[in-house]
C-alpha cells in the first residue's frame, strides 16, 4: 500500500497525521481513496473542475507526477507538496 505524505496545511483534515497508508494502484486511485477517507481533503487538493490545485505538486518517489494514471507499487511513496517558484538571475 502506498504511503502518502501530506503538507502541513492539510493535517487538520487528517487529525494531525502527516503520513497515511492509502490503498490504490495508481495516483488517481490513491487520491480518490484519500478523499473518500477524508472528505475535507478534496477542497484542499482539487479545483472545482477536478484538477490539482495550482499551488500543489505530486511526487512519486522523486519524480513529479503529471499523469494520474501513473502506477504506484506497494510500499511506494506519494508526496503532496507545495509547488516552489523561483526568481531569475539578473541578466
Amino acid at each position: 500500500m502506498p504511503k502518502v505524505w501530506l503538507p502541513s496545511p492539510m493535517r487538520d483534515v487528517t487529525g494531525g497525521q502527516h503520513t497515511l497508508d492509502i490503498p490504490g494502484k495508481t495516483v488517481r486511485e490513491v487520491l480518490a481513496n484519500l478523499m473518500a477517507r477524508y472528505p475535507g481533503a478534496r477542497e484542499r487538493l482539487l479545483r472545482e473542475d477536478g484538477r490539482l490545485q495550482p499551488h500543489l505538486v505530486l511526487l512519486a518517489g522523486d519524480v513529479q507526477v503529471d499523469d494520474w494514471e501513473t502506477p504506484l507499487e506497494p510500499g511506494s511513496e506519494l508526496v503532496i507538496t507545495a509547488a516552489l517558484g523561483g526568481g531569475c538571475r539578473p541578466a
